[in-house]
C-alpha cells in the first residue's frame, strides 16, 4: 500500500488533458513510502468533496531509469507533461531533475526550506 504525506510538497507538474479538452491540470509531487515520491492529482468531485488520485509514483533511481527505458516515448512522466517545478531543497526532487530534462520537459527548479514549527 502506498502511503503519501500530503503535508509536504516537493513540487508539481502541469499536464495537458487528452482528447478534445484544452485544459491543464496541476499534479503535486509528495513524499511517499518509497525512496522518491508520488505524483498526486488533487481535485473536488461533483459534490465538492476533496479527492486525490495517484498519477504515478517513483520508487528509486533504478525505477526512474526503467520507466524511461521501457516507455514507448522514453519519457519519465509521459508526453502530456507541459512543465515541471521542483523544490531542490528536497533530495527526492533533485533525484528527478535530470530525468525530467532528458524527457524534454520545461523544468523550473527553486529552493525553499520548509517552515520550522515555532518553539513554545
Amino acid at each position: 500500500m502506498l502511503r503519501v504525506n500530503y503535508q509536504i510538497e516537493y513540487g508539481s507538474i502541469k499536464v495537458k488533458s487528452v482528447g478534445n479538452e484544452k485544459k491543464l491540470y496541476t499534479v503535486k509531487f509528495h513524499p511517499a513510502n518509497c525512496e522518491c515520491g508520488a505524483f498526486i492529482y488533487h481535485y473536488k468531485d461533483e459534490n465538492g468533496v476533496k479527492m486525490a488520485q495517484l498519477f504515478t509514483f517513483l520508487g528509486d533511481k533504478q525505477h526512474i531509469s526503467n520507466i524511461m527505458k521501457n516507455s514507448s516515448d522514453h519519457t519519465l512522466l509521459g508526453d502530456n507533461v507541459v512543465s515541471v517545478r521542483l523544490n531542490v531543497y528536497y533530495k527526492e526532487a533533485r533525484m528527478i531533475v535530470e530525468a525530467c530534462a532528458k524527457s524534454g520537459y520545461k523544468v523550473e527548479c527553486y529552493y525553499k526550506e520548509p517552515k520550522q514549527p515555532k518553539k513554545k
